[in-house]
């Protein structure tokens, strides 16, 4: 048995980093043929624009290893049973259950990896595929920053304080304004529960104004409803926001125990706090997939059909991925329902298909 876990585990890790790098090597040039004329136009450096798609390697990685761990469960076993290999083992007396378990102990295994880049690599990597975006294609300033779960924004004359910002319907939530004068004392400040963007203008809501004499309060005023001119617009704030795919696992828990605590809804991160754990799993999902198919395809249609058969099933987990999960940012599903809805179809799936092969 240590022999064949061996050569099983050979094969199948072989297809696998032969199928990883097609992979990579397919997406990188189709995403520089795609973008690298916006770098050029734009007067981006070339060693930039190296570490910009280099950058993209890890992310890469994470989205295209499920199709690989199919892959190669389809192709490693379709040949075992194209070469009448898996009948011999069968025939010592071996279940096609124990030979299988090499490639799920691999893809575990890749599952796992998968989930520690996901934690280490990806929040850094994508932050500087953001910065880079920023600063050198669409050559804007970083003018705030996400500190403690908050953005912080400087504007000509005025500091920004704000505890969320939704680009979906492009509001603000508690919001405070510090007005400074050339001298950097505070004159006067604006607090508002929340402020939307309407008609090209920041209607504010809930407020309370501030005036200062020598950093001490002279005047108060709240107002239900105020029309507040400020400069900037939704796409200002959207740079500063740090999206969930920049935040590790905890550094997103973290955040949504903050606004659930401050009142706001946090549907939206739950989501996407839930997809984070679930995605990784689906390379140890796909496999079970590929098995039944391979043993179908490896003496019928070959192993092209194979390859056709795992690309088909990859972007039908994709679609429906894609699918429970706007539900799951719109309400209509719990955000753990709609995370794990897919895992959960497919693996039935598989272990049903599995458990029917002959």
């Amino acid at each position: 048995m240590r022999i064949l876990n061996k050569y099983i585990t050979r094969e199948f890790l072989k297809i696998f980093f032969l199928s990883l790098s097609a992979f990579i090597i397919i997406y990188l040039v189709v995403d520089i043929l795609n973008n690298v004329h916006h770098f050029i136009r734009r007067g981006v450096p070339l060693l930039t624009t190296m570490e910009f798609f280099v950058f993209k390697i890890p992310l890469i990685v994470v989205q295209v290893a499920p199709v690989a761990t199919l892959l190669s469960s389809v192709i490693t076993f379709g040949v075992l049973s194209r070469n009448s290999e898996i009948t011999a083992m069968m025939a010592s007396g071996i279940s096609l259950y124990r030979v299988t378990a090499p490639a799920i102990g691999i893809s575990l295994l890749i599952s796992i990896a998968s989930f520690v880049i996901n934690e280490s690599v990806l929040p850094y990597t994508n932050q500087r595929i953001r910065y880079i975006e920023n600063t050198q294609v669409k050559k804007r300033d970083p003018l705030g920053s996400f500190k403690q779960n908050q953005i912080w924004y400087r504007s000509e004359n005025a500091i920004y304080n704000i505890d969320l910002f939704s680009p979906k319907g492009n509001t603000l939530k508690g919001i405070t304004i510090y007005y400074l004068d050339n001298d950097f004392n505070l004159i006067r400040r604006i607090d508002a529960d929340t402020a939307k963007w309407i008609d090209e203008k920041w209607h504010f809501y809930d407020i309370s104004i501030r005036r200062f004499d020598n950093r001490a309060e002279i005047k108060m005023k709240k107002v239900r409803e105020k029309i507040i001119p400020i400069q900037e617009v939704p796409e200002d704030f959207k740079i500063v926001e740090k999206s969930t795919d920049e935040m590790s696992y905890a550094n997103l828990r973290d955040y949504i125990k903050k606004i659930r605590a401050e009142g706001y809804d946090a549907t939206k991160y739950l989501v996407d706090l839930h997809a984070r754990l679930a995605f990784p799993f689906v390379s140890l999902i796909m496999p079970l997939l590929g098995f039944p198919f391979a043993l179908r395809t490896g003496k019928g249609k070959g192993i092209v059909g194979g390859v056709g058969i795992s690309i088909a099933i990859s972007f039908g987990y994709w679609i429906m991925l894609s699918f429970s999960l706007s539900l799951g940012h719109s309400g209509v599903l719990p955000p753990i329902v709609s995370a794990w809805i897919s895992n959960l179809t497919f693996l039935m799936l598989g272990i049903f298909m599995l458990l029917h092969v002959r």
